[in-house]
This record gives C-alpha cells, sequence and structure tokens, in this order.
C-alpha cells in the first residue's frame, strides 16, 4: 500500500516532502495532499489493515496443520499403578481436508484484501467530495460577499439621493433591508465553509486549507462515451470484485464442508512413561494410524454442507445483483454529469444576460424610467443565479470525482489523476 499511495502524492503537482519525522507532505492546498493524509491517517484503513493481518496469520493456522502433533496425557486411574503417554503424530495424509481449509483461509484472506481496497476506495471519494464541499462553499462565500458589497454601494447611491430629496424614504428601507439580507447570507456561507472544512477534517486527520482547485487535466482519461464508461465500470468496481471474491470463499466453504469427514493417516511414535509394570521392557511403539472422526452420526457434517452449498448459491445470486446495481449506477452517473454540464452552461448564460441587465436598469433608473426596486430586483435575481451557477459546477465536479472512483482511479491507477476529456474542468 505504501508504494501505490507514494506514487499518488508524487503525481500531484507542488507536493515537496515534509520534515523530517512528519511523515507528510509539507501541508499543500491542492486534492492530492488531502487524498494522501487520509489513506496515511484515518483509522478506518488502520482497522482494516489489522483485519487483514489477523487473516494472514489465520492462514498460516491453517498451513500449519500438517506440522506433526504431539498428545501428552497422565492418569493414576488404575489403582495399583499410574499411567502416562506421550505420542508424536506426523500426518500423512489427510484426503485433501487440510488442504480444503488452507484454501479457504487463503480466499478469506483475498477478500479481506479486496475489502481493504473498497474501505480505500469509499475514503478516497468521500474525501475527494468532501474537498469539492470546501472548494464550493468558499465560492458560495465569495458570491455572498460581493453580494453584500453590491448591495451595500446601492445602499450607499440611493442614501445619497435621499439625503438630496431625490429618492423615497421607502425605497431606502427596502435597499437597507436587502443589504440586511446579503449580509445574513455572507456569515451563513462562513459557517458552511467551516463546516466544510471541519468534515475534510475528519477524513484526513490534518488541515487542508482547499485552496488549489481541482485540477482534471492532470486527471487519467475517461471515456466519453457512456457505454464504455458502463464497460469500464464493469471491470474495475470494487464492490463486484468483493461479491466476485465472496462466490469464490463460498465455493471453497463447499469443498471444506464436504471434506470434513475425510481421515487422516499418520505416523505415530508413542512412549509410555510412567507405568512401573513395565521396567526393563521397551515401551517404545511406531506405526502407521488412521483415525477419522463421524459427529452426529454424520449428520451434522451433512447439514453443513447443505448450508455451505446454500450459502453459494446466495453469494451467486448477490454478485448478479450487484453487477446490475454497478451498471445502473454508472449509466445514472453519466447522465447526471451530462444534465450538470448543461445546466451549469445555460446559468453561466444567464448570469451574463442579467449582468448586462443590471447595468441597463441602472441606466434607466437615472433617466427616471425604472423604479429603485427594479434594481434591487435585478440584484437580486443575479446573486441568486451567480450561486445557482456554483451548485452546478459543484454537482458537476461531484458527479465526475464519483465517476473516478467508481472505476477507482482515485486509488492511484496510471499515476493517480485522471484527464477529463470533454473540455469542463
Amino acid at each position: 500500500m505504501r508504494i501505490w499511495l507514494l506514487l499518488v502524492v508524487l503525481s500531484c503537482p507542488g507536493l515537496v516532502w515534509s520534515q523530517p519525522g512528519s511523515g507528510l507532505p509539507v501541508a499543500d492546498d491542492g486534492l492530492g495532499y488531502a487524498l494522501a493524509s487520509a489513506l496515511l491517517n484515518h483509522p478506518s484503513i488502520q482497522g482494516k489493515n489489522a483485519e487483514v493481518l489477523a487473516q494472514s496469520y489465520l492462514v498460516r493456522s491453517a498451513r500449519q496443520q500438517r506440522l506433526p502433533s504431539l498428545t501428552t496425557h497422565a492418569n493414576n486411574l488404575n489403582e495399583t499403578r499410574d499411567q502416562g503417554n506421550v505420542a508424536l503424530d506426523i500426518p500423512l495424509l489427510t484426503f485433501g481436508r487440510i488442504g480444503a481449509d488452507i484454501r479457504l483461509q487463503k480466499e478469506r484472506l483475498s477478500a479481506e484484501r479486496v475489502d481493504l481496497t473498497k474501505v480505500e476506495r469509499d475514503l478516497l471519494e468521500q474525501t475527494a467530495l468532501q474537498y469539492a464541499a470546501v472548494l464550493t462553499a468558499r465560492d458560495q462565500l465569495a458570491n455572498a460577499r460581493a453580494s453584500s458589497a453590491a448591495h451595500e454601494e446601492l445602499h450607499d447611491f440611493l442614501s445619497r439621493r435621499a439625503a438630496g430629496r431625490l429618492a423615497a424614504e421607502a425605497d431606502l428601507v427596502v435597499s437597507r433591508s436587502r443589504l440586511y439580507r446579503a449580509r445574513a447570507d455572507e456569515q451563513r456561507y462562513t459557517v458552511g465553509l467551516q463546516t466544510a472544512l471541519t468534515d475534510l477534517h475528519s477524513s484526513t486527520g490534518v488541515t487542508v486549507p482547499a485552496l488549489r482547485p481541482v485540477e482534471f487535466s492532470l486527471f487519467h482519461t475517461l471515456p466519453s462515451n457512456p457505454g464504455a464508461f458502463v464497460e469500464l465500470v464493469m471491470e474495475n468496481s470494487i464492490e463486484v470484485q468483493a461479491k466476485r471474491q465472496a462466490v469464490v470463499v463460498a465455493r471453497a466453504d463447499v469443498t471444506k464442508a464436504r471434506k470434513v469427514l475425510m481421515p487422516t493417516l499418520s505416523f505415530r511414535v508413542e512412549d509410555e512413561f510412567l507405568d512401573d509394570s513395565l521396567v526393563n521392557i521397551d515401551q517404545s511403539r511406531v506405526g502407521f494410524v488412521l483415525h477419522s472422526t463421524l459427529p452426529g452420526l454424520g449428520f451434522a457434517a451433512r447439514s453443513r454442507a447443505q448450508g455451505a452449498a446454500a450459502g453459494l448459491s446466495a453469494a451467486r445470486h448477490d454478485l448478479a445483483y450487484t453487477r446490475q446495481e454497478a451498471q445502473r449506477r454508472a449509466r445514472l452517473l453519466t447522465q447526471e454529469y451530462a444534465l450538470y454540464v448543461q445546466l451549469e452552461d445555460t446559468y453561466r448564460q444567464a448570469v451574463q444576460a442579467l449582468e448586462d441587465a443590471v447595468a441597463s436598469v441602472r441606466r434607466q433608473y437615472n433617466a427616471g424610467r425604472a423604479s429603485w426596486l427594479e434594481i434591487l430586483n435585478m440584484q437580486r435575481e443575479l446573486d441568486q443565479q451567480r450561486q445557482e451557477v456554483t451548485r452546478m459546477s459543484h454537482e458537476r465536479i461531484s458527479a465526475r470525482l464519483r465517476m473516478y472512483g467508481q472505476v477507482g482511479y482515485l486509488h492511484g491507477l496510471h499515476g493517480g489523476y485522471a484527464q477529463m476529456d470533454d473540455g469542463h474542468g
């Protein structure tokens, strides 16, 4: 994991290594630093790594079943003498029983590793979306400050006209009310920015100012064709990979359940070491032993095998459902992204038209052909449209980041970042 994490960090421009001992790049304001920090610091990654390590020990334990077994026992159940026995069993042939258990534990280890990748991808997508939310909150705050400045300029202009008895008092009251509302919005967006930064910090574990925009020009290319993107998702979806591995685990569990009644052929060396009646007699014995157990007269093993077969069937159905869901989400993401691109362009055109309209109404007011309320309403509409542009830009970027997350491009594949191919940044 450290190798590809290093590739992620190195692939992001503007990153240099930290001061000695810190283990992180120097505090940067880009997305790459946020992603690297999340992978290094988030407890969910550390906990999942511990689960992978725990399963690796179970694999080792399964392999060690092939090692010799040492058995000792002693008793005084016989009234005339004490009895003690030590035996060393070397398994020679288990008819696939131990091998089936080893395979099952290996497949479970593979499943844990896939789950680790899934946790990492989910965390990276969550962090990227939180980073985008910070950028949006900062843009919204900038819009709110511009709105406050515009309303303050309008209010000052009208105040001067009212002082010269060129404006009505009612217009001045309305202007003051709009100014207070703009200032309240500015305070609200200030809190929203702090909230977004707090959410980002909860994932990264360090302070990330998030001043640098998401540089899509550094990202690896995604297919522009929706059908090709769906195919790419099906090839790289971590949810599908996890369910596919679950089927492999269930199949290995079926094999183990069928092998559980298999006997074990061992070479045994044993010795009696407490029986005083056998003094001067060689008490050691060597030979082959074939032993097996039949719990519940075999019915328990049969039910266990039937349960494993049912689990395999359930895993296969779950895989089919996950594939359908992955396809549906992929198609939905492409549709949402295309919609947000169109909406953002539409709102930008509306903002341009409103900016021209506001200037025109100001000229008409100076010429006495428009009311002050028309200017305030036009300014409010302009402010709202600017916020809509910011919101649509956020939705577009978030949809694109989710598309990257679905195919694992945020996880450091092909140098980390991907490149958009449609001209939108």
